[in-house]
């Protein structure tokens, strides 16, 4: 048997959205009063001005990792690069023709810092993607929230109209 609890929280899965449940579209279409509309639309346009101000900084953001994302494309990118050939150079001398065991096992070491080097360079280049794309993903939520506002400003316009005409 479930016992329903009035005072639980719900989330709507809105990255960086407060906890709770979003009152104002229910105020929105339930208030009666003209007090109580524009107060459910002031709540609105506040969630809508945080949410492009908010959109404004991510697409700041944006533009600074991309500047950084192309500076790593120069600088990190080809560097591992060639640390990548230099590996494959050492690998192969490694197992050179008259390779003596000393010479090998050095070929081996450098072939491992040369390839170690790489992986670090790619990985700083990878995190720099990872957070370009999660910004990104912020923008397209917080612009899905902008619209839903929208929406539900044009319902209740809609709503107001059909009073009118029908009266």
């Amino acid at each position: 048997m479930e016992v329903y609890n009035s005072d639980e929280l719900y989330h709507y899965g809105v990255l960086g959205m407060k906890w709770g449940v979003r009152r104002a579209t229910k105020s929105l279409s339930k208030a009666t009063s003209s007090e109580g509309r524009n107060k459910a639309i002031a709540s609105l346009n506040s969630h809508r001005t945080k949410s492009l101000n908010k959109i404004a900084k991510l697409e700041s953001k944006n533009a600074k990792l991309q500047k950084k994302r192309d500076k790593q494309i120069l600088r990190n990118d080809v560097k591992a690069a060639k640390l990548d050939r230099k590996s494959a150079k050492y690998d192969k001398k490694q197992y050179g023709f008259l390779a003596s065991q000393k010479r090998s096992e050095r070929y081996a070491y450098k072939a491992g810092k040369y390839h170690a080097r790489a992986r670090a360079l790619q990985t700083k280049s990878t995190k720099t993607q990872a957070y370009i794309n999660k910004n990104l993903k912020m923008q397209e939520i917080f612009n899905r929230g902008i619209s839903d506002i929208d929406s539900t400003l044009a319902a209740t316009g809609r709503k107001a109209v059909k009073k009118v005409i029908a009266a």
